[in-house]
């Protein structure tokens, strides 16, 4: 069973893509999970379940968000509410009570490093591949997958209609979120597309978030990157 990984829609300060385009795609690369983590926000997955609910599709989607806790970015899946404990502690328990798991995403970004051994020890997965880390960052995360025994992950990262499906995993035996749940903490996985994103994607979604943020100097600045990335 086919599906992506940490994503984002619209509903992500950084992100344009909304969930009517996140469906069409979906359906036309025949895709059967979908892990929605929007930041800071479970309203994403919770629309985009609904949504393909109402159209009779039949894509596994959990209840997911990319929060940014006091230590970095954690994401939380099959949750039912939003988690508003943003301490290392808080934040485990409250996903634990709510029977979700914590995948640790792009160790080597937006976390405070001197923490990246806490939080091994508190995840459940980790992310060995990202679209928008260096092959360093993914070398660092894979050996702290294998010096935590933590399984890992293949996430996409996309925040743009054009980064979907740039990275695809393959699980056996998904029907229900359950079984994904399962195949998430113990199955294995084939990587079906794992293409690292453009500088110029990057630049895009920054520059997505200046204009929601009405940051006009940020804004300035990103347009600049996209310009240069023409070049390069």
């Amino acid at each position: 069973m086919k599906g992506v990984i940490h994503f984002h829609s619209d509903h992500s300060y950084d992100s344009n893509f909304s969930i009517e385009k996140i469906i069409e795609k979906s359906i036309e690369k025949e895709l059967d999970f979908l892990i929605l983590t929007d930041h800071d926000t479970i309203d994403g997955s919770i629309e985009l379940r609904s949504t393909l609910k109402k159209y009779g599709h039949d894509i596994v989607v959990p209840i997911a968000a990319e929060y940014r806790t006091e230590v970095g970015d954690l994401i939380a899946v099959f949750i039912h509410e939003e988690i508003v404990d943003m301490s290392l502690e808080g934040f485990v328990a409250a996903v634990r009570k709510q029977g979700g798991i914590i995948l640790f995403p792009h160790p080597s970004c937006h976390h405070k490093m001197h923490f990246i051994d806490e939080i091994c020890k508190k995840v459940n997965i980790i992310e060995v591949f990202n679209s928008r880390c260096s092959l360093e960052q993914d070398i660092f995360a894979s050996n702290k997958s294998k010096e935590f025994d933590i399984p890992s992950y293949v996430g996409s990262d996309a925040h743009l209609s054009r980064e979907f499906g740039s990275v695809v995993v393959e699980y056996d035996l998904i029907v229900d979120e359950n079984s994904l749940k399962k195949s998430l903490l113990y199955g294995s996985y084939k990587v079906i597309n794992s293409k690292k994103t453009t500088k110029k994607n990057i630049c895009l979604s920054q520059l997505i978030k200046s204009l929601k943020n009405y940051r006009f100097l940020s804004i300035l600045k990103n347009i600049l990157c996209l310009l240069k990335s023409k070049n390069i």
